[in-house]
């Protein structure tokens, strides 16, 4: 009785959902939404005491960098118009993403940071893929080239690289060949070689690990 009630309670709500539910034939991909126009919002909330905001980024995930760079935001929120001056990119491109969208993404997020006078912080994988790591290398620096040295702060060559050893499938000969035989800094030097080939000479240079390290070694 109980739960013939309860379900007589849920029925008008399960029918209104359903009705709001689009089809798939009304969904559009996020880059099909017309830009909106945010310059009428306003607030009258406003936070003090958040110093050093120049000093401070934005670090952008994958959902947002392959359907929509250009609608990162230009201040941040509620900080009476302080600029977003930084962003950092943990990649620059998947290869998962539809190719032919690189082109229009990238001239994307180019837009967004020239107009804005964004330096980004790009970076490129060390992993124990070599062919997966050269394809994303050859990305970086194509993209690099499009934003100039004027909006790249830095390089980082390699993310993470303290946890590499504990990912599933990994094999403790890569790891070894990473750390103790050289591999990693063999690397990063012909990283940084082809940094200053393209044009990127007095460009900062450095790698990312997380906290762990310093727990872990």
């Amino acid at each position: 009785m109980a739960a013939r009630l309860a379900l007589r309670r849920l029925a008008p709500l399960l029918l209104l959902l359903w009705q709001r539910t689009p089809s798939a034939a009304a969904w559009q991909p996020p880059w099909a939404v017309p830009e909106m126009d945010f310059t009428q919002c306003a607030t009258d909330v406003h936070w003090v005491g958040q110093n050093y905001m120049n000093m401070k980024g934005l670090v952008m995930d994958d959902v947002t960098f392959r359907y929509c760079p250009s609608r990162l935001p230009e201040i941040w929120p509620n900080l009476n118009n302080s600029k977003v001056t930084s962003l950092r990119l943990f990649r620059s491109w998947n290869e998962a993403w539809p190719e032919e969208r690189q082109d229009t993404v990238w001239d994307s997020l180019v837009s967004y940071v020239k107009n804005n006078g964004v330096k980004v912080l790009m970076g490129t994988p060390v992993t124990c893929d070599a062919q997966a790591d050269d394809r994303d290398w050859k990305w970086t620096k194509a993209l690099m080239q499009r934003l100039g040295p004027t909006h790249v702060m830095g390089f980082a060559v390699g993310n993470e690289l303290e946890l590499l050893w504990g990912q599933k499938g990994i094999a403790k000969d890569c790891i070894l060949e990473l750390w103790d035989k050289g591999g990693l800094w063999k690397t990063f030097q012909q990283r940084v070689a082809e940094v200053d080939e393209i044009g990127f000479g007095s460009l900062a240079i450095t790698s990312v690990f997380t906290s762990g390290i310093i727990y872990s070694g």
